[in-house]
């Protein structure tokens, strides 16, 4: 029974240790529509963080958020929790969302 209890903490602690960090190792297992959607993400978190030190850069960082459809990206997660309700890891992926860095 010991031997079965530390061996499946080994295989816990292998199967933490392996869960990839970065977002394109963790977007190259999940389906197309998640992987768009993931990367409007990062890049509209980027934006929203950006400064407008001028009326041209508030030109620019509104540009960008308008051509990441960043105003859709709530009902855009939406939908994919309903579409991948059974799918853990997309749905902690859409509940982090926030979090998302394209780094």
């Amino acid at each position: 029974m010991k031997r079965l209890a530390g061996l499946c903490l080994l295989l816990l602690a292998g199967t933490a240790h392996a869960q990839p960090t970065d977002l394109k190792s963790r977007l190259s297992v999940m389906p197309d529509d998640v992987r768009s959607w993931a990367w409007r993400q990062a890049g509209c978190n980027h934006w929203r963080e950006e400064m407008p030190g001028d009326s041209e850069r508030a030109r620019r960082i509104k540009e960008a958020m308008n051509d990441l459809r960043c105003y859709d990206l709530s009902r855009d997660s939406e939908m994919l929790r309903r579409r991948y309700v059974n799918r853990a890891n997309i749905l902690d992926l859409l509940a982090n969302a926030n979090e998302l860095k394209a780094d």
